[in-house]
């Protein structure tokens, strides 16, 4: 539309070029157009299309449109051969008027792509009737694209109105503007034209127009590449939602359609759709509300030339794109919103628009600041880390703790007030996701970093959005919102709560609260094991990364009894190291002489070969065939006969014709200790010298020959513990009776000889009593207690001894080859 010189031109709703002489604007106020009799009036010196007229206020545009430049050359999207002498006299124009458009071929270079830009507000429009009218702007020559309107705002959606087929017209138009008649067949053309305009010809529902709006937004396909795709895509949708509806007769013309695309497709390889953009040429405006919402009850404005840009529009455009920057770590005006990348960048659109982007804002305004304000903010206020104390930054400039505190006070709440609505604009998409998680700090810092990377102050800058969107609680390499520190708590305590008695916790219970506190299972797993300190093997989660709950987690994973070395094969740990951790692990039994397992998984636990001898004896009342003893225990627990006899043959049993029994402390006929090796007679006491291992200074015990033992006065079956001479400390004396070593355990040294300076090979000399041992160096013993004479031994069995091993007809060399761990 122009102004009125000697010849008006006109563009009508249905596309009509037509021209309207000087005499008739003199003469005439109103008229029809000839081919779709919309109305015109003629208002101020300029005649108007009425069902053109529409709210423009709040759509994106504004002039002089940013210098982008194009990639491709620009092409004239239209060419016009205008029929001369057209007329309104009478309403009716004298000849039709064919508009011949020049269209590139499917996806030819020459095509032009579109840049989506995002409206800030939606758009406020009353859609009877919708055509897409093309604006230029005289510089570049680039066209814009708008929605025009026409029709009573309180009307139905096309109602009970005389132009009950405009949709279709405007389908048709749609066909012709975009070459579709020439290249697909009519069902073809009519499907894919309802799908960029999907309005039927009669009346429909309020709930209708909302759902079938909803679905048009540009949003749902701004990214993808395939026309076709997208149009197919849009009408399954389309059905979808009338389904939901019980709109039945639109849910078949929309699946029909969608239908009738993807059976072309499926036979036309290669077909594609619409136009190929490049988003360098063209800006299109995209509305949160789609196209085609009618708003009912809306007064119908008038066309107006005033500027359709809001004054804070560009600002708020590029907020926009910084807020999906943050999100998705690009700054690419297409990467920003998910799409491909475009090749400009939100700085270089900023430039373009004139719009300066914030963090710039931000260094200006901190540049601004004195030195004293500025080491204030970097040392203290926005320091991500340990801040400086008041003292210190006072003692930095001569002032007051006071002052400091004064000044950091007024100083902080005026950039808040400067910039914290705008930067909480900017991160609130990325950051208040983040405060719903527990979250690692370098998440953290790539958003922060996606939002300050044009900034100076980016030490500045990134502290002062933690603070917006703060408070924040550390923990390690994690962040997480002080809102969440209640359930973060509770995490911890049911880590050590829950837990049973070999550190084992209910996954169900644990994972449940985790759920909704961590981004992926990734961060809920690495955040339990770092910070917490718990422990996952094979699925089960314990409260300790500690060997125990290893063993403990992993004979659960197996389910059944298991020999020592299989655990040690699933956790990676020595078989020995394995078998002393279930030997000691509460509730852990033996099922046999090499498999451990769980005590409800076992029926008769294996109680060593000593404990079956003496559960029999029990059983027995008091005595018990030999000849049982030799078939039982070998076949039930898979240990050797010889290893049976071995013990059988120990002073803990007395085996008289046959019969096995316990035998008495009465019944111990010592040996006469001058007879012992590395025994040392210290007047009316023993000594017994004793070599000092590594493994001593790990828990292992040292050991006093029995004859010694007996001969300070201890007696089979003594457990005690007893103050070692010279120092705090205590130790353990145990007298097995069955003990094939023939030695009193020792124990509770490990401290003592790490105390006193003893190393791995040292001698040392046991001196034990019932009331008390003498721990000492040869060194010690023999300034204490004077030359001393060390007798060797001599090899003479007792009597006793001697009565048993014929009784039983041995054959062992030595047992310990045989059995050394079966006890």
């Amino acid at each position: 539309m122009s102004e009125v010189s000697e010849t008006q031109r006109l563009d009508c709703v249905c596309g009509k070029k037509l021209r309207i002489p000087a005499n008739v604007s003199s003469t005439a106020k109103a008229g029809k157009c000839p081919k779709c009799q919309a109305p015109f009036e003629y208002r101020d010196g300029t005649w108007f299309c009425v069902a053109s007229d529409v709210d423009i206020s709040a759509i994106s545009l504004v002039s002089p449109k940013p210098n982008i430049l194009p990639t491709n050359k620009l092409v004239k999207l239209s060419e016009y051969t205008v029929a001369k002498n057209a007329s309104l006299t009478d309403g009716q124009a004298s000849e039709p008027v064919i508009a011949d458009q020049y269209q590139p071929p499917i996806g030819s270079p020459d095509r032009s792509h579109l840049p989506i830009v995002v409206s800030a507000s939606p758009l406020s429009r009353v859609f009877a009737e919708l055509v897409t009218t093309q604006f230029t702007d005289g510089d570049s020559g680039t066209p814009f694209y708008i929605a025009r309107t026409e029709g009573d705002a309180n009307s139905n959606l096309c109602g009970e109105s005389e132009n009950v087929g405009i949709h279709e017209a405007i389908r048709d138009s749609l066909a012709l503007a975009l070459g579709l008649t020439s290249r697909y067949p009519k069902t073809v053309v009519s499907a894919i034209t309802l799908a960029c305009h999907p309005w039927p010809d009669s009346a429909i529902s309020r709930s209708e127009i909302a759902t079938i709006a909803a679905e048009m937004c540009p949003g749902l396909n701004i990214a993808h590449p395939s026309m076709c795709e997208i149009a197919i895509d849009r009408l399954l949708r389309l059905a979808d939602a009338m389904r939901f509806q019980d709109a039945k007769e639109l849910e078949l013309l929309f699946a029909n359609a969608a239908a009738t695309i993807e059976s072309y497709a499926a036979e036309v390889p290669g077909m594609r759709l619409g136009r190929e953009f490049e988003c360098s040429n063209i800006a299109l405006v995209q509305s949160p509300i789609g196209i085609g919402v009618q708003t009912l009850g809306v007064e119908k404005k008038k066309f107006s030339n005033s500027p359709a840009t809001k004054p804070n529009f560009w600002r708020t455009t590029i907020l926009a794109f910084l807020s999906s920057s943050a999100l998705r770590g690009s700054r690419d005006t297409g990467g920003a919103i998910g799409g491909e990348k475009t090749g400009v960048s939100i700085e270089q659109l900023a430039r373009h628009l004139g719009v300066e982007l914030p963090e710039c804002e931000f260094d200006a305004y901190i540049n601004r600041l004195d030195d004293r304000v500025l080491d204030i903010f970097r040392c203290r206020t926005f320091r991500i880390g340990i801040p400086d104390t008041l003292e210190e930054i006072a003692s930095r400039w001569n002032i007051t703790r006071e002052r400091v505190r004064q000044i950091e006070v007024k100083a902080s709440e005026r950039l808040k007030r400067q910039f914290g609505e705008t930067l909480k604009g900017i991160g609130k998409q990325a950051f208040v996701s983040l405060t719903h998680y527990v979250v690692r700090k370098n998440l953290f810092h790539e958003i922060t970093l996606a939002i300050v990377k044009q900034s100076s102050h980016r030490e500045i800058l990134t502290g002062f959005l933690a603070e917006v969107f703060g408070p924040w609680q550390t923990a390690g390499a994690w962040l997480y919102h002080k809102s969440l520190e209640e359930s973060v708590c509770t995490l911890r305590n049911l880590s050590i709560e829950r837990a049973d008695s070999y550190g084992v916790l209910d996954r169900d219970t644990l994972e449940s609260h985790c759920e909704e506190l961590f981004l992926s299972h990734t961060d809920r797993d690495d955040f339990l094991r770092e910070e917490l300190g718990l422990g996952n093997y094979f699925g089960i989660w314990t409260n300790k990364n500690t060997l125990r709950c290893q063993v403990a987690a992993a004979l659960r994973h197996v389910g059944r009894s298991s020999t020592k070395e299989e655990i040690a094969d699933l956790i990676g740990h020595p078989a020995e190291c394995v078998g002393s951790i279930l030997a000691n692990l509460d509730g852990v039994v033996r099922a046999d002489r090499y498999r451990w397992g769980f005590h409800g998984w076992i029926d008769d636990v294996y109680d060593g070969i000593v404990g079956e001898i003496e559960q029999r004896i029990d059983a027995y009342s008091g005595s018990v065939p030999i000849h049982i003893l030799l078939s039982e225990i070998p076949s039930q627990f898979n240990v050797a006969e010889g290893s049976v006899r071995a013990y059988l043959a120990s002073t803990a049993f007395k085996v008289e014709n046959g019969i096995v029994r316990r035998a008495g402390i009465e019944e111990y006929t010592p040996r006469n200790p001058e007879n012992c090796r590395d025994a040392v007679r210290i007047g009316d006491r023993w000594a017994y010298r004793s070599l000092v291992h590594q493994r001593h200074f790990n828990g292992y015990s040292l050991g006093v020959n029995f004859d010694v033992a007996y001969a300070n006065g201890l007696r089979p079956g003594d457990n005690l513990v007893v103050s070692i001479d010279g120092c705090e400390s205590h130790a353990s004396l145990i007298w097995r009776p069955h003990n094939l070593n023939r030695l009193v355990d020792v124990g509770r040294i490990s401290e003592f000889l790490l105390t006193q300076g003893y190393k791995a090979g040292d001698t040392v000399f046991l001196i034990p009593s019932r009331e008390g041992i003498a721990i000492v160096d040869e060194q010690k013993l023999f300034k204490d207690y004077g030359e001393l004479k060390s007798l060797p031994s001599t090899s003479i069995d007792d009597e006793d001894c001697t009565r048993n091993r014929e009784d039983l007809k041995l054959e062992v060399n030595d047992p310990l080859l045989d059995l050394l761990g079966e006890f």
